[in-house]
């Protein structure tokens, strides 16, 4: 399923937009439970020249990290705090956790704290993800059940050509109504039907058709090649897009971001409740008076619905990949709608541009994804990677795992095609993951958290080009956001670390995959300096949490 903010309107290579609040300021923090002394039973020097890196497991609450001392010069290092958790729960995995530094030799001071909320209320859109996931999670069980058998093949439909659809009825999608829908455009490898009773000032015909021949030429090879073949349970070789207003009904009221689309497995099964026994995406319509619900203008939804289009059709595939040809289960949700977001940035490379609104394919394709990965790294703490399975993910969490994958793209994509590894297997999640890239989960975090602040860091070059991406230089996208967009971009660039003195004690939460960043500054001829990553009370962190210290040298 796609999800977008409504204050992310992409015009052009992103020059206007309309204004939101960036929000009143969050309340001071609760104060802090006495601290103790770190109480090392034992250290873990880190030895590292400018440019290195190391990851340690120091979350058992006794060992300590040890940053030496300086000589005359200045010494400066980034120190995150992380979960290196792999597995998804239903509510996700947390861990209260404490960071304390000081100088070896001194005592112990509070001097700054951090805590975040660890339980989050699903809202409605978040209600209506879950109930889909966890549908096909149903249906892939059933799919298990059933003998193998060949797809019984039909007509294609011809333009003009009416269909009813059975489509979700509302949130949370517990109940479904019928849909009128007539092709507008029917091509190699998808039907377009369109509401019958969509507003009347929607796409036009010639609008569907462009879509239909965008989808045809560029969108379907596109996603096949990177992941594989969608399946063919009514043998006519198309994937459905009905446009409708039913999709629109799903996010009344409005209250920041609208659905733009989704996919469900149950379509598959003919035996399922609301199945069409059809592949079919579901879009949003133009409705610029709110007839159906949310105002959407139709500039917003011909932005949207490309994007869209191909974002659904690597559910449909993954569906089909891991459940109808393999047996297996359907993909984890932060990976597969990592995936989904990756497809989206895929489609905006090799689009041409003539083909994209005001002809700036990246920027339309890209664009809502880097916001959403703006924001996670605004709170990379406050927002789970690996985020629990009950869960649709935020926009920041999208983000999140779409930088991920981005930046496993990035450092691991050589060979047969990673997205296909991805895709083309019964594996789900990090298992998944680690698979295909042959690296520990935990370890391709760490890295990945260091390069998330290192990444075109000034005056710093890293000893391993997997200390930033080489795709995307995010310092300079983001100052640009800024420059244009101040009052949706806050800041220069999104992620600022703590800053630790001497004595320093930080409180918060880590979350599957999270990280707090820390800058620790050694001044010349400093004393070495300790770091204990424990529980609240310096007790053990629990084992699931995965925590790690990963750690480079800036200068």
């Amino acid at each position: 399923m796609r999800i977008v903010s409504f204050f992310v309107l992409l015009v052009g290579s992103l020059v206007a937009c309309r204004e939101s609040s960036v929000g009143p300021p969050p309340p001071p923090p609760p104060p802090l439970p006495p601290a103790p002394e770190l109480g090392c039973a034992s250290t873990a020097d880190v030895q590292l020249t400018v440019g290195q890196s190391t990851a340690l497991s120091i979350g058992d609450g006794a060992q300590c990290l040890r940053l030496p001392g300086t000589d005359a010069q200045p010494a400066e290092y980034l120190v995150v705090a992380l979960s290196g958790a792999a597995t998804q729960t239903v509510a996700g995995v947390t861990a209260d956790f404490r960071l304390m530094s000081r100088s070896a030799g001194s005592p112990t001071a509070a001097a700054a704290a951090m805590a975040a909320t660890a339980g989050r209320p699903l809202d409605p859109v978040a209600e209506f993800h879950a109930r889909l996931r966890s549908r096909e999670a149903r249906v892939a069980s059933r799919f298990r059940a059933l003998p193998p058998r060949a797809a019984i093949a039909t007509a294609p439909p011809t333009v003009g050509d009416l269909r009813t659809f059975t489509v979700c009825a509302g949130l949370p999608c517990d109940s479904f109504v019928g849909a009128l829908g007539r092709a507008g455009y029917v091509g190699r490898s998808v039907a377009i039907f369109v509401d019958d009773a969509a507003p009347s000032d929607g796409f036009t015909d010639l609008e569907i058709g462009r879509l239909g021949q965008l989808f045809d030429q560029w969108l379907y090879p596109g996603d096949t090649t990177a992941f594989g073949r969608p399946s063919d349970v009514d043998g006519n070789g198309l994937v459905f897009a009905f446009l409708s207003k039913a999709v629109n009904r799903l996010t009344w009221p409005c209250l920041g971001g609208i659905i733009t689309g989704y996919f469900v497995g149950s379509d598959l099964l003919t035996s399922e409740a609301g199945s069409n026994g059809a592949e079919v995406v579901y879009l949003a319509v133009p409705d610029p008076n709110g007839e159906a619900g949310c105002r959407v203008t139709k500039d917003f939804a011909t932005r949207l619905v490309a994007p869209t289009m191909t974002h659904e059709l690597q559910h449909l595939i993954s569906f089909n990949q891991h459940v109808v040809t393999r047996s297996g289960d359907v993909e984890q949700t932060w990976l597969n709608e990592g995936l989904s977001h990756l497809a989206e940035e895929l489609a905006g490379r090799v689009v041409p541009n003539e083909w994209c609104y005001l002809n700036d394919c990246v920027s339309q394709f890209s664009v809502p994804t880097l916001t959403n990965a703006y924001h996670y790294l605004i709170a990379p703490e406050a927002n789970f990677l690996v985020y629990p399975r009950a869960s649709t993910g935020s926009l920041a969490e999208r983000g999140a795992a779409w930088l991920f994958l981005r930046w496993i793209m990035d450092h691991f994509g050589g060979g047969e095609p990673l997205t296909r590894r991805l895709v083309q297997t019964s594996l789900t999640g990090a298992a998944n993951l680690s698979a295909a890239v042959g690296q520990s989960f935990a370890s391709m975090v760490g890295e990945w958290h260091l390069a998330n602040w290192l990444d075109h860091l000034p005056g710093f070059t890293p000893v391993s080009d997997r200390l930033r991406y080489t795709t995307w230089n995010f310092r300079s996208t983001f100052a640009s956001f800024r420059a244009q967009l101040p009052s949706q971009y806050p800041r220069v660039f999104p992620l600022v670390p703590d800053s630790a003195g001497a004595a320093y004690d930080a409180l918060g939460v880590l979350r599957g995959g999270s990280a707090h960043y820390t800058r620790v500054v050694l001044e010349p001829h400093g004393p070495p300096r300790d770091l204990r990553l424990s529980g609240p009370a310096g007790a053990l962190l629990a084992q699931e949490i995965g925590a790690m210290v990963a750690v480079a040298r800036v200068r």
